[in-house]
């Protein structure tokens, strides 16, 4: 399926959405998502909403997520050989477009509301600590997706940055590696299985997850086995209360902190598409081919970022030509 209506204004706010989700989709934490439905409990018994039912369904699905995921391996393996990259092919649209109702939803009754008050309060130089924080975690997931790809120069830089900012960036809390020219270059295991060939599989909209394929879906799996968090809280050997003082608090806040970075860009998708699923599709196929591009961003594709992002402009600057 090929996406088709969108005008040159929602084709801009498309691009500017994926930029901004490309930090958001690899805080997939089933450990932090799961715990953080007491959170959205009160908020939801202070507005007299009842979504038990929802909270009830929605941690029974992120203790199962791999067996989950495992499953739509086994549906849609059987397209792999007939499906074209540059293309979207999204063969159970009804049931992504009900898994996309139900995400909405939670965002629109738990987690939009609670990243709204956490933006208000909470000043700028934090928020950049905790982006900065969270980043620096990546670093397993990075490393991992350079090795495979026998990126071992980016390999090397993304150490170097993982140690700098880890120390002198105490924790990782200050960004002091690209002062030094050490810049982040956004890796992923989905990056790696594309590097190999590996075909995207239909286009899925996994639930609590957002958009993805089966490869980035796949990709996603391994990532989160390897984030720090994830291996913690999972983890026998640490005790309860390092779990519940240490890396649930940690988890929630990323959570938020995620939420909140997208605070604009997701109110400028909804008030500027008519099909706001489509929107989000078409708004992740474009980031994930910049991604895999090693660093084309939707400003080579002709997209200024820094320059009036919600703007009204009536068409899309042309795509460069020529390197920079």
């Amino acid at each position: 399926m090929t996406n088709k209506g969108l005008t040159p204004v929602a084709k801009r706010h498309s691009l500017l959405i994926a930029s901004s989700l490309s930090d958001k989709l690899d805080t997939r934490l089933s450990f932090a998502l799961t715990k953080f439905m007491g959170v959205f409990n009160g908020y939801v018994a202070s507005n007299h909403t009842n979504v038990s039912t929802l909270w009830g369904a929605t941690g029974r699905f992120m203790k199962n997520f791999h067996h989950l995921l495992f499953v739509y391996i086994a549906l849609f393996i059987s397209f792999q050989k007939h499906v074209k990259a540059e293309e979207i092919d999204d063969p159970i649209e009804p049931v992504n477009r009900g898994i996309f109702w139900f995400n909405d939803q939670l965002d629109i009754y738990a987690l939009e509301p609670i990243a709204s008050g956490y933006d208000y309060i909470t000043p700028e130089f934090m928020r950049t600590g905790f982006n900065n924080f969270f980043g620096n975690l990546r670093y397993p997931s990075y490393l991992v997706s350079d090795l495979v790809q026998l990126k071992f120069t980016q390999a090397a830089e993304h150490t170097g940055r993982f140690l700098i900012n880890t120390t002198i960036g105490l924790f990782g809390l200050i960004d002091i590696a690209k002062h030094v020219g050490l810049e982040d270059h956004r890796e992923d295991f989905g990056i790696a299985l594309a590097y190999h060939d590996v075909p995207p599989g239909p286009y899925l909209v996994l639930p609590l997850l957002g958009p993805s394929n089966l490869r980035d879906g796949v990709g996603s799996l391994v990532d989160f086995f390897l984030d720090p968090f994830a291996v913690l809280g999972l983890s026998s050997h640490v005790d309860a209360s390092v779990k519940d003082k240490v890396i649930l608090p940690l988890s929630t806040i990323r959570l938020i902190n995620t939420r909140a970075n997208l605070l604009e860009a997701v109110e400028a998708a909804k008030s500027s598409s008519v099909d706001y699923y489509l929107f989000m599709q078409s708004a992740y196929y474009q980031y994930r081919e910049g991604v895999l591009n090693d660093g084309s961003t939707p400003k080579e594709a002709g997209v200024d970022l820094d320059s009036d992002p919600f703007g009204d402009e009536e068409e899309v600057v042309a795509d460069q030509t020529e390197a920079e």
